[in-house]
């Protein structure tokens, strides 16, 4: 099984490589990128701009959808620390119930009260 992923892997790769480098060769003209505001001109092969364009647009993404799923991380986190203290509370009353069937039959388990 492991050994089909790897050949389909390097398919995959090789098939995105292949359509990157056709994409790159058909590509290679000269465009002016100019920013509006700016007065720079600035010469670069269509290609570049193209690629530089999806890739923001990919890193712009991500960040979005990281800053989006802040509030689930944090919930994530406070059931992680709760979970941790219920642990630890049953860990401890383990113990107590431990201690107290070593301790015999006579020993009788704390009163409930009620506070009103």
């Amino acid at each position: 099984m492991r050994t089909v992923l790897r050949f389909l892997q390097w398919f995959l790769f090789l098939v995105v490589a292949l359509i990157v480098v056709t994409f790159v060769v058909q590509n290679r003209d000269v465009v002016d990128v100019r920013l509006w505001p700016l007065p720079y001109v600035m010469p670069a092969p269509l290609f570049a701009v193209i690629i530089a364009c999806v890739l923001l647009g990919f890193v712009v993404g991500a960040f979005s959808a990281w800053l989006s799923g802040g509030g689930a991380r944090k919930r994530a986190r406070e059931l992680g620390r709760l979970n941790a203290e219920k642990a630890q509370q049953i860990s401890q009353l383990r113990q107590q119930l431990e201690a107290q069937k070593q301790a015999g039959p006579q020993s009788r388990p704390p009163a409930i009260t009620h506070a009103a």
